[in-house]
């Protein structure tokens, strides 16, 4: 209820900061952050533990209208995660985390029509700051599991869905394909037919920004990150059988 007011707008300004205050792999203001016990204070309070409840609670609830306040707290936690703090990436690695950032990724496949236009979407799951939302929850995936042993991935990979993984590669691939082909002319755009692959020697630096490819870039990150040895070959083949389904386009060079 408080969107647009002043109050809202306030605390906008202070994830920013706090952001800001983070970036660059600070260290300091990594921990003092979490915890301000390291400089000499008596008292503490954690500030990336509460944006975490904080973001599970709002991942429910988002909507078009408060959806930038989803992103700048992804971004915080981010810049918090980033760098040599092993114990924030311990507070956001945590099963019921992992479960709501891919909830946060995976929106667009599980979410019905209905859902999208509650939310404000108008039946886009292509909405600008509703791809933003994903890609960061991605980037945000990406590090955690980085930093994650091999026993912490085994015990997360069972509240994962692969298939769902899987498609969400695709699917943003194929997203990729037809906006760089030109075939999009609006990410809202429906399309119907095969989707042409791009080539490397197409692909142009500034590509590595688009919301599509890093998401598709990050998801296959975390299936290498998190998938174990005995679905590897599943996973791999599923992929390369969905992009023969949509695509007979022979190019000598093809983005794999």
């Amino acid at each position: 209820n408080a969107v647009g007011t002043k109050p809202y707008r306030f605390v906008l300004v202070i994830l920013t900061f706090f952001k800001m205050l983070c970036q660059g792999h600070n260290y300091q203001f990594q921990e003092f952050l979490r915890d301000q016990r390291v400089c000499g204070h008596t008292k503490s309070f954690n500030v990336l533990g509460y944006m975490k409840e904080v973001y599970q609670d709002y991942s429910r609830i988002v909507t078009r209208f408060n959806i930038e306040f989803g992103i700048k707290t992804l971004e915080l936690m981010t810049d918090m995660q980033q760098g040599n703090s092993r114990a924030n990436n311990d507070i956001l690695l945590t099963e019921s985390m992992v479960y709501t950032l891919f909830r946060t990724l995976h929106g667009s496949n599980v979410a019905t029509d209905l859902d999208l236009l509650a939310r404000g979407f108008e039946l886009d799951p292509h909405e600008e700051n509703y791809l933003e939302l994903k890609q960061q929850a991605s980037v945000l995936l990406v590090g955690i599991f980085e930093k994650g042993e091999p026993e912490i991935h085994h015990t997360m990979s069972q509240y994962i869905d692969y298939k769902l993984c899987v498609k969400t590669i695709c699917d943003n691939m194929k997203s990729f394909c037809l906006e760089k082909a030109g075939v999009l002319k609006q990410r809202s755009q429906k399309f119907e037919g095969r989707v042409p692959l791009i080539g490397m020697k197409e692909l142009r630096v500034e590509d590595l920004w688009n919301p599509y490819l890093s998401m598709a870039m990050n998801m296959y990150m975390i299936l290498k990150y998190i998938s174990l040895d005995e679905h590897h070959e599943e996973f791999t083949k599923e992929i390369r059988t969905a992009f023969e389904e949509v695509s007979k386009h022979e190019s000598r060079d093809p983005l794999r």
